[in-house]
């Protein structure tokens, strides 16, 4: 049962108020609130301060629906508070734990109807009975069992397309047939076993705005003018072309006259959003491109990982978790800092990093105190 006594209703109003999307979802579940993935964030601050209030009961029955899911270090915390339970308290949030909760999606329904469909997207979910995928550009969620033809050749971070048919829910759909896989047929397709080899440091190097870009580094560049208004990132196309690199970019709320230059480019792996997206839609977007980053890396590509501004991707994500967007959360921080973690060289392949930032956010602290530090300066 929860205690009121022990903690003011107002204060415990202000807590949950305060929690990001993914959190309410994570305490609403510890609470025993059914289907907290379908509920919208004011339905799930009113379910959970009604519990607060009336005092109900906290079911834990152990035949919750839907993925399981890893807690953060700060449900536990809001828990204990909540109903006075002396929780233990995990002092350290993981990246995979925070992907895990936050790829929460609607409960995986056994509604069929007749809707089909050909989504693609990149594989992110790996449990025991299915992968699953988002489309960003039909907003889907789509599953694939493990009884479907070719499973066994999926991998998480693999580009797929799928034909699937609808679950009598708008935004979830079953695969029913794998067309591609990293854009090659599936009765074609051969997953690579590939070894990257040791880690080493790389003198190797190409080139960005006439300065030079350390292979398999974390390379920092302060932007004055955005994409569009020179023809830096073109040639850094062409460069990578010659260099046999996979380019991705990795951009958040980008300026419209940006959209039209990158979606002009060819040669690129395009993983940006427009001014004005969700914070949802960007944090999916940058999941998706650490994946898929990873996932090139695994099977020997040279890759070269453009990111159009870290600061805006950091507060972009940060929307997602801190009402607060002043302070910077820790969920935030993890996923950028694994964004950055993916510069490493090896002895048969690399990942090179081109760190975009704004002089307007140069004495951003987290800019300072880690990009800066672990990063070389092109310009």
């Amino acid at each position: 049962m929860i205690n009121e006594g022990s903690k003011d209703e107002k204060q415990k109003e202000l807590m949950v108020r305060e929690l990001g999307v993914f959190e309410l979802r994570g305490l609403a579940r510890e609470l025993g609130i059914a289907s907290p993935t379908t509920k919208k964030r004011e339905e799930l601050i009113d379910s959970i301060l009604n519990i607060v209030k009336n005092g109900e009961s906290i079911e834990h029955t152990g035949k919750r629906k839907g993925r399981p899911y890893k807690k953060l270090s700060s449900i536990d915390e809001i828990v204990s508070s909540m109903t006075n339970e002396n929780n233990t308290v995990s002092d350290i949030i993981e990246f995979e734990s925070l992907l895990t909760f936050a790829q929460e999606m609607p409960i995986f329904g056994n509604f069929d109807n007749t809707e089909m469909g050909i989504f693609e997207g990149i594989i992110r979910t790996n449990n025991e009975d299915y992968f699953s995928f988002y489309d960003k550009t039909y907003d889907k969620w789509v599953f694939i069992r493990n009884d479907i033809e070719n499973y066994d050749k999926l991998n998480t971070g693999d580009k797929v397309k799928v034909e699937a048919k609808g679950l009598g829910n708008q935004s979830q759909y079953e695969a029913v047939k794998i067309l591609l896989v990293n854009e090659t047929e599936i009765n074609k397709y051969i997953p690579i076993v590939f070894d990257k080899g040791e880690e080493i440091i790389s003198d190797d190097k190409i080139y960005y705005a006439n300065g030079e870009v350390k292979i398999g580094r974390r390379n920092a560049y302060k932007k004055i003018e955005d994409i569009y208004e020179n023809d830096n990132f073109h040639n850094l196309t062409e460069n990578c072309v010659k260099g046999k690199f996979k380019l991705i970019t990795l951009g958040l709320n980008t300026s419209f006259e940006d959209q039209i230059v990158l979606k002009k480019e060819k040669d690129i792996e395009n993983f940006t959003t427009v001014y004005g997206t969700k914070c949802m839609d960007n944090f999916n977007m940058v999941i998706d491109a650490i994946n898929y980053c990873q996932r090139l890396i695994d099977v020997g590509e040279k890759v070269v990982l453009y990111i159009a501004d870290i600061i805006t991707i950091l507060r972009s994500v940060n929307e997602c978790f801190a009402k607060d967007c002043d302070e910077y959360s820790e969920q935030s921080l993890v996923v950028v800092r694994k964004l950055l973690s993916l510069g490493r060289a090896y002895k048969n392949n690399n990942c090179t990093l081109i760190v975009c930032y704004s002089e307007l956010d140069a004495d951003d602290k987290f800019l300072v105190n880690d990009v800066l530090k672990i990063s070389k300066n092109i310009n």
